[in-house]
């Protein structure tokens, strides 16, 4: 049995690490997915403990496609056996000349051929879930049953709020393992400090909706005591005070202050901070060239300052992104890594000796 995990585009090796973290498997990655050896347990361990994931699904198959998608997915549906009621459900990424619609209503009838069972389109014992990414097709039954990337402790939140999963990838891709003094100088409503302290104490995103998964009564948790400091700063109270509710909600553990970014360098030692990760704003029509670039030098004083040997990692855009490289240099900042996911940036700034 294989299991298959959908996560945001660039974000495959940390799914990869996660899933071999979590149930010890090794996994093949491709755009947007990551694919193992499994069982039961572990798909039901991914769903609650893991954090990089969209979905996890029981993988069935996948196929590339041109203009014979209908024909491949019906043969590649011929052998699957579900419950006694089911339904069929898409996403789809890319341009594509049919509509998910039409892709549920294939399944259904490809399903109903070789099984005596029953759509169910409220209540089915087995969701049939066909992800399709540009021109791959991957189908699993959905272990999951719901999206992942939501989380439930975002209640208050900032207008350019990102995922949970996002967040987290960014933090794993700036190296943080938990124990290290993290600050996110942009905080908004708190995601990246929320989701950086859960980890740090092995709590799941889903502690506290670990009904909503079929298996609940089964899940376990082994809460650590956090090592490491997390802080989080922002120039509006407002966001300061929706991301402590949120951290409420979570029952995360951060320490948030509304400060401008200048003042930065008064709130700690030099060198004293190991990571910055943070989704800073970009340059847009309400954010002009000067003043973009006057916050990224700020930025990237402060971390020359306040970073000894460690990293910052940002999520950008493509448009922010020479400006924002510009800046580093000027602070013996370079580039270490720049992931491309969907429509943003992932960059990550390593200092120069």
């Amino acid at each position: 049995m294989k299991g298959i995990v959908i996560v945001h585009e660039g974000t495959e090796e940390v799914a990869s690490s996660e899933v071999k973290e979590l149930i010890e498997r090794e996994s093949n990655t491709e755009k947007t997915v990551a694919i193992f050896d499994s069982n039961e347990k572990d798909l039901e361990k991914l769903c609650y403990e893991g954090r990089s994931f969209i979905k996890v699904l029981k993988f069935i198959s996948s196929f590339e496609f041109k203009d014979d998608f209908f024909e491949k997915l019906e043969e590649n549906l011929t052998d699957v056996k579900v419950g006694k009621s089911f339904r069929g459900k898409c996403k789809r990424i890319g341009k594509h000349d049919f509509l998910s619609h039409d892709v549920e209503k294939e399944i259904g009838s490809a399903i109903l051929k070789n099984n005596k069972t029953k759509v169910d389109l409220e209540e089915p014992e087995d969701i049939v879930y066909c992800y399709i990414f540009e021109n791959k097709c991957y189908l699993g039954i959905d272990v999951s049953l719901s999206d992942l990337s939501k989380r439930d402790y975002k209640i208050f939140v900032h207008p350019a709020s990102i995922k949970g999963t996002l967040a987290y990838s960014l933090l794993r891709i700036g190296g943080y393992s938990g124990k290290e003094i993290i600050v996110d100088p942009f905080c908004g409503s708190g995601t990246i400090p929320i989701e950086a302290s859960l980890f740090a104490m092995s709590k799941s995103v889903h502690y506290y909706s670990k009904n909503k998964f079929p298996f609940g009564d089964k899940l376990k948790d082994d809460i650590k005591e956090r090592k490491g400091k997390i802080y989080g700063y922002d120039l509006l109270l407002k966001h300061i005070l929706a991301a402590r509710k949120n951290t409420k909600i979570a029952g995360a553990e951060i320490e948030f202050s509304k400060v401008d970014i200048s003042w930065l360098d008064t709130k700690f030692d030099e060198g004293s901070v190991d990571i910055i990760v943070t989704d800073p704003p970009r340059l847009s029509k309400h954010f002009k060239e000067k003043d973009y670039r006057n916050l990224m030098k700020e930025l990237f004083y402060q971390a020359k300052y306040l970073i000894k040997k460690g990293n910052i990692t940002l999520l950008t855009n493509k448009k922010s992104l020479p400006i924002m490289e510009e800046e580093a240099k000027r602070y013996n900042f370079l580039i270490d890594k720049f992931i491309k996911s969907s429509d943003e940036l992932i960059v990550k700034f390593v200092k120069e000796d």
